[in-house]
């Protein structure tokens, strides 16, 4: 027969006697303690932390480690972390940050930050296997087993040194708080997220669902509503906001990524992890996972010998039912977000095990020693588990050796921050900033961690830098040194687009001072380079003047092209900017005189662009580009321009805007003329 479940009171408490919690409390500890060494050889291993996102989090730690609690992130000019108008930066992640300080602080930090890892890892595994056990006796202590080996999804996301682990611990235990009706504890779990987690709007809203389903519960069977259920939370959130150091720039820090991120996510360079995950591609990486948790349902629901002990603490937990709602509701919530984000699976999996296993055990069900299959035959539970963790723990290990055979990137980021001299500005990529940064400390960037934090309070720059790094910019070291006030430009070889290696290579104002794995560009004056010099005197042909300008119309009358007044940007200018000139239209037109004698050049233009030379006394030469080749130089036309000694030769251009599918605002015209001889 079916067990019964035990006759309690539904407001009754059961308490265990201190030896009782006493002897938990030291399994509890040893076993964080053995795994956190476990974990601990196992991060040593690793030649560099997984996530680029976790070295911005070291670096956030030391500097609280040396400075304490800091209100601007020195490293960023072009990012609303740096902190605005006096106000502090407003940490998304303080106590993480905190708690991680005595990390980063051993040694030079990325020891500290394995042994961090590591840490976050034990203590995850060892709260999901008591919370899983209070669910379903022995067995639920391999709830944290089927999701490292079991959940590709999982793994992936907690070999990161992130605040997402923090924050799913701190889920789970307010989903127990909730379901045993512990409000005073409810209050201190939101208190510690707020200040640990961004996303404290995740709990905010789970906490008024519960608060929402037990209202209407009690209701039902002639309670009164829970109240404090809903004023313990709300207490500790506003006790987080109000305690933040960096208040109010903590709220405005929050509403940028959590508001303006989703209006404007679609445009911004944001990581994959955002995005849903296809349906095979999920199946695939969780197939184990949900292979074990199929098992553990049909072992509880074809348990009929009665082979659980009824002295189990689920067999004897008046709070099942309730911690059972909660965990469901919670369940429903992160596994449609999953759906729709992949990063949601650090939340989602652990939560959506736990609410299986309570689930059925408030309905009297716990995973039996056998279950059974069609036709009547039964297999043991544990066989079956055994089989499906093997495959997972092969799919894990052979995942965790790749990561760990990876090469040692940390020495080439080492080798690259001595590249760069201290003080320096450096133009980077977002997503790779936290690796050079973390490096090279005394060097700023431009933003780190997420784009929002640029685009926001940024938008020229933002887009500015986004046209550099995906290439299609065409003066490069202009945009870095002018639009992004930078003098290096740094960016992995692997992940730099073909069109800005192309443009990289061949301009003789990008200075390759560092090569590897990564790269380093500093931007310097073309003649410093010594190759080569850019005609940029012109003179603007008056809109509706014949073209090609005769030798005898006297250009000097004519407006000169604008060039700039600072002079280390002056000392850049090569490329011919139509966008400097007011109302170019689709075309401008420019002359010049050159020097008596024979010239060779590179014209490079953006988009489609004529050029004649006409020596004094001669009939006009004319070359002509009709595609959009985007001024690449190294790919341009080379011709000579043949001249007589004693006599100069007229250049006239009429360069037009480039033919692609940019928006207005982003479209180039103008062109590189290069002087090769």
């Amino acid at each position: 027969m079916a067990e019964s479940e035990p006759s309690v009171e539904p407001n009754a408490t059961i308490r265990n006697p201190p030896s009782f919690r006493h002897r938990a409390s030291v399994r509890f500890l040893a076993a964080f303690f053995v795994l956190w060494l476990v974990f601990g050889w196992v991060a040593l291993q690793l030649p560099a932390l997984p996530d680029t996102d976790s070295y911005f989090h070291l670096a956030v730690a030391r500097l609280y480690a040396e400075e304490g609690w800091v209100d601007q992130l020195p490293w960023l000019r072009f990012s609303l972390l740096r902190g605005i108008e006096g106000v502090g930066f407003g940490d998304k992640e303080l106590l993480f940050h905190g708690l991680l300080a005595p990390f980063a602080a051993f040694g030079d930090g990325t020891d500290g930050g394995r042994l961090a890892l590591a840490f976050w890892n034990a203590l995850a595994f060892t709260t999901l296997a008591a919370v899983g056990r209070r669910a379903a006796g022995n067995w639920g202590i391999l709830v944290p087993v089927l999701l490292w080996l079991g959940s590709m999804d999982f793994l992936g996301r907690l070999i990161r040194l992130r605040p997402e682990t923090p924050a799913m611990i701190l889920f789970v235990l307010a989903a127990l708080c909730v379901g045993s009706r512990k409000y005073r504890w409810l209050g201190v779990v939101a208190l510690v997220f707020t200040l640990t987690y961004t996303a404290f709007h995740a709990l905010l809203g789970l906490c008024l669902i519960w608060f929402l389903w037990q209202a209407w519960q009690d209701r039902r069977t002639g309670g009164t509503v829970p109240w404090p259920g809903l004023i313990y939370p709300m207490t500790g959130f506003g006790a987080g906001f109000l305690l933040h150091p960096h208040f109010p720039q903590n709220l405005v820090l929050w509403k940028v990524q959590s508001i303006d991120f989703f209006r404007w996510k679609d445009q911004l360079d944001v990581g994959t992890e955002i995005g849903a995950q296809a349906t095979d591609k999920l199946l695939l990486a969780n197939l184990p996972w949900f292979a074990g948790c199929a098992i553990l349902l049909l072992a509880a629901l074809t348990n009929r010998e009665g082979d659980v002990a009824r002295d189990l603490p689920s067999a004897r937990d008046p709070h099942l039912r309730g911690i059972s709602d909660a965990m469901t509701l919670a369940a429903a919530c992160f596994g449609l977000l999953y759906l729709l984000m992949m990063r949601f699976s650090t939340h989602a999996l652990p939560i959506l095990t736990l609410a299986l296993l309570f689930r059925l055990a408030a309905a009297g069900h716990r995973p039996g020693r056998s279950m059974r299959l069609p036709g009547g035959l039964r297999l043991p539970t544990a066989l079956a588990l055994t089989l499906v963790l093997a495959v997972g723990a092969w799919r894990s290990t052979s995942f965790l050796y790749g990561v760990t055979a990876a090469p040692d990137r940390e020495t080439e980021w080492k080798a690259l921050g001595q590249a760069i001299p201290e003080g320096a500005r450096v133009a980077a990529p977002w997503g790779q900033t936290p690796q050079y940064h973390f490096w090279a400390p005394t060097a700023s960037f431009l933003n780190d961690l997420d784009p929002v934090f640029m685009a926001v309070p940024y938008p020229e720059a933002y887009w500015l830098q986004r046209s550099v790094f995906d290439g299609s910019e065409p003066d490069v070291p202009m945009a870095v040194a002018a639009g992004l006030d930078s003098d290096y430009l740094a960016m992995s070889r692997f992940l730099m687009p073909p069109r800005l290696a192309a443009r990289l290579t061949a301009d003789p104002r990008a200075q390759l001072v560092y090569e590897g794995w990564n790269l380093l560009y500093r931007m310097t004056p073309p003649t410093a380079a010594g190759s080569g010099t850019f005609l940029v005197d012109w003179n603007l042909v008056p809109q509706g003047g014949e073209l090609p300008v005769p030798p005898t119309t006297d250009i000097t009358r004519w407006l000169p092209y604008p060039r700039l007044d600072e002079p280390r940007l002056r000392s850049l200018e090569a490329f011919v900017d139509g966008r400097r000139i007011d109302r170019p239209g689709r075309c401008f037109a420019v002359s010049h005189d050159l020097a008596p004698g024979t010239h060779h050049f590179e014209l490079a233009p953006v988009g489609p662009t004529t050029l004649w030379y006409q020596p004094a006394g001669q009939p006009a030469e004319s070359i002509q580009i009709l595609d959009s080749p985007g001024a690449v130089l190294g790919r341009g036309v080379v011709f000579a321009v043949p001249g007589d000694p004693d006599r100069g030769t007229r250049l006239s251009v009429v360069s037009c805007l480039a033919r692609t599918e940019e928006p207005k605002s982003r479209r180039q015209i103008g062109f590189y003329l290069r002087r090769l001889h």
